[in-house]
């Protein structure tokens, strides 16, 4: 029985037809980069070829991928990888020059390449064609039906990615989960990248609209004699217990501890262990869990009102799934520069020195009040690209990228300190990671209590000591006491001397009516608001109530 099954089989097999499988192979073949790029690709043309049935109308459906190729292989020559939703992001907020410039560079040969492949598909369509296989995938056949099974297990594993990335749910875009799983199987992933792209400039148009737009009053005009320049950098992943500056035993923070006047803030938590939640609490004290919309005005917005020339310097993307929210302020400076666009392309990711010119340039042009925010990546994963091979001394990659922060850090702080005038940084991370706790010694993002605690540190002009001895004597008392990363644009407000009518002076570190924050912050799960100050780790390195 089970032979003659197999003769009913291979007498109705079709003739071989190997154009078929060229072409199929060649649509899908920029998934070779990564194995699970290849299994998630080939498994997803299975799928299509089970529903469509159709040789020809298999070949039709992945016409589109063939045509496209050629810039899905420059998109990988420009960024190491194969093009979604960071694309489709860049295509949807960039002019149409901007995009005609992307495609000059290989137009005539994209051309060649679209006639060429339209000419094979247009002859090979033009004969009749039957059914992928006679016996099996046919309308009836029972291989057909089986392999359509095969979106359940595929559909489980993205509603896993869509549940990993739970906490973000007050913003968070739905198709990344789509996005993530063809992270690397070509051409479904241009398909997940523009729903995960469309998805995402909606979202951002959204937070736009939410931001405080409101004219800015203030109690009393701002300081503008001696001109001041304010630089706030933001840094990525720094947790405060792995800095030697707070007593870490690795001597990672060498040239900030040389830094003179450098003051030292040893108990600011932030409420998010995550970029796209912690920034904008830096920001504008929004925190996207307990607010549904921004009600305090955004520090840039703050700061152009009263005059100042603002500047956004950043070294992360400037669109995607972490990044786009946070752009949303950065649009709302005068110069907005990002390291990581490179004629309307994503780059490579780069070393955070890439900023040091361009805050170089800034500096030399603030001949009046300006404001500046500096955006580094830090200790962001993947750790190991984010520092140099000269600083590898430590064995550990997460130090490694820390001393190399410091680095870079100081170099900005020497910059600040060679002009002239009352001027003033602040540094504060946004988060912590998980550095060996639960990561088999891979750091990464994480709710565990450490993740919270972050470094902030200030450096004062002796300028600006000279003509705020008062506040300077108050700062100082302040050191050690419980701060979130809200107190932030009350703080540097005040110290600019720039007071909105609806300025918090219980918030400001230099105010003597600084008052003791609540501290919530928000883990992963079921732990979403936590009294830091009354927690504790699980043993699974989840933050707790105690």
């Amino acid at each position: 029985m089970t032979i003659a099954f197999f003769r009913r089989f291979l007498s109705r097999s079709p003739r071989p037809d190997p154009w078929f499988w060229l072409l199929v192979a060649t649509a899908l073949s920029p998934s070779v980069l990564s194995v699970h790029g290849i299994v998630r690709s080939v498994a997803t043309a299975m799928l299509l070829m089970a529903a469509l049935g159709r040789r020809r109308l298999v070949v039709v459906a992945l016409l589109p991928a063939l045509l496209l190729m050629p810039m899905a292989l420059y998109h990988v020559h420009l960024t190491g990888r194969l093009p979604g939703v960071q694309l489709w992001l860049v295509l949807f907020y960039c002019s149409f020059p901007v995009i005609m410039g992307y495609l000059h560079a290989f137009w005539p040969w994209l051309v060649l390449w679209v006639g060429a492949c339209a000419g094979a598909a247009g002859a090979y369509l033009a004969r009749p064609r039957g059914p992928v296989l006679a016996s099996g995938w046919g309308r009836h056949g029972w291989l057909r039906w089986f392999t359509l099974l095969l979106v359940v297990p595929m559909g489980a594993r993205v509603m896993q990615l869509n549940q990993e990335n739970f906490h973000r749910a007050v913003n968070y875009n739905p198709f990344y989960g789509l996005e993530d799983f063809y992270d690397h199987s070509y051409p479904w992933n241009l398909v997940a990248g523009y729903l995960a792209g469309r998805h995402e400039t909606r979202r951002v148009t959204d937070m736009a609209r939410r931001m405080n737009h409101q004219p800015v009053h203030f109690t009393t005009p701002p300081d503008r004699d001696p001109p001041h320049v304010v630089v706030l950098v933001i840094g990525e992943s720094a947790r405060r217990d792995h800095l030697h500056l707070y007593g870490y035993h690795v001597p990672d923070t060498p040239e900030m501890e040389r830094e003179d006047g450098l003051l030292r803030f040893g108990d600011m938590v932030t409420p998010f262990d995550y970029t796209v939640g912690a920034v904008p609490v830096i920001l504008s004290q929004f925190d996207r869990v307990l607010s549904p919309r921004i009600t305090q005005h955004d520090l840039i917005s703050l700061f152009n009102a009263a005059g100042y020339d603002t500047w956004w310097i950043s070294n992360h993307p400037r669109l995607g799934p972490y990044d786009s929210v946070i752009g949303a302020y950065s649009e709302q400076a005068r110069h907005v520069v990002y390291t990581t666009v490179h004629g309307g392309m994503m780059s490579r990711p780069k070393l955070d020195e890439a900023l040091l010119p361009e805050v170089a340039q800034a500096l030399r042009g603030a001949h009046g009040n300006t404001f500046i925010v500096v955006h580094i990546f830090g200790s962001h994963e993947f750790v190991a690209d984010r520092f140099p091979r000269s600083y590898a001394r430590f064995g550990s990659d997460y130090d490694d990228s820390i001393a190399y922060s410091d680095h870079v850090l100081a170099q900005v702080t020497d910059m600040l300190r060679a002009l002239p005038g009352d001027n003033m940084l602040f540094h504060v991370a946004d988060h912590g990671v998980r550095v060996t706790e639960c990561t088999a010694g891979h750091p990464q993002h994480g709710d565990l209590k450490q993740d919270y605690a972050v470094p902030f540190l200030m450096w004062l002009s002796p300028s600006w000591i000279a003509h705020h001895p008062a506040q300077y004597d108050t700062v100082r008392t302040h050191l050690d006491a419980p701060l979130m990363t809200w107190n932030l644009p009350d703080s540097i407000a005040d110290a600019a001397g720039v007071h909105p009518a609806d300025m918090d002076t219980t918030k400001s570190v230099f105010s003597p009516l600084l008052a003791r924050p609540h501290r919530v912050v928000h883990g992963d799960g079921d732990n979403i608001n936590v009294d830091y100050d009354h927690s504790h780790n699980t043993a699974e390195c989840h933050i707790m109530p105690d």
